[in-house]
């Protein structure tokens, strides 16, 4: 095992061991572990090497973004320690699990619920924002009302995933070509009717659809 996944097991028994912190943390701890483990032992998984080239090149590019736009004094975004390190998801989840250990908050980019973090959205649509991550979980962080194009944009995407869910857990194909015609990049829905007839027919998992 190497450095960081002995880390990420010690912050995680850490964090475990503490009631109180449990209840609020445990699914974020599962979510950024499995994200951690996938990204440790590149070479060893078939595929993953190409993956991890590219977090590189995403972590290189956002090197260059801090360098344009720094974050504000005293608070970066995977924490004190990290400031001036470089790494992809492992670091990102160990900096998460210091931060839910107690080691000092830290302001990452998660997945949350929106909560207001993103306004005109459902507070419970799940976003992508800087979250501010300490002992009680993630809590995202408010960001600037989103234009008018965007907005709309943003609203039809969360439509489109939404339905899908509804439609997998009903077994509706009508809400599944709902789904289809909702999303910006089908938006038709006689488009949606072949998309869907299309990928019943391939896969036969989907025959359950009525």
């Amino acid at each position: 095992m190497n450095g960081i996944a002995t880390e990420i097991a010690t912050r995680l028994t850490a964090v475990t061991r503490r009631p109180s912190t449990l209840p609020k943390c445990s699914s974020l701890l599962m979510k950024v572990a499995c994200q951690a483990a996938f990204f440790l032992e590149p070479r060893e998984v078939g595929g993953v090497g190409d993956a991890a080239a590219d977090v590189e090149a995403g972590d290189a590019e956002r090197d260059r973004e801090q360098e344009r736009d720094p974050p504000a004094e005293g608070l970066h975004p995977l924490g004190a320690e990290a400031a001036g390190h470089r790494g992809g998801y492992e670091a990102m989840a160990v900096a998460v699990m210091r931060s839910l250990a107690g080691d000092g908050a830290a302001t990452p980019v998660l997945n949350a619920r929106n909560r207001g973090a993103v306004p005109g959205l459902p507070t419970d649509a799940i976003v992508e924002v800087p979250c501010l991550v300490d002992t009680n979980g993630a809590h995202p962080i408010a960001g600037d009302p989103l234009p008018e194009a965007q907005l709309a944009l943003a609203r039809a995407v969360k439509t489109a995933g939404r339905t899908t869910i509804t439609a997998a857990l009903t077994g509706s194909r009508a809400l599944a070509e709902d789904a289809f015609a909702a999303h910006p990049l089908v938006g038709d829905r006689s488009v949606a009717r072949r998309l869907v007839a299309g990928y019943h027919a391939a896969h036969p998992e989907l025959r359950a659809l009525r």
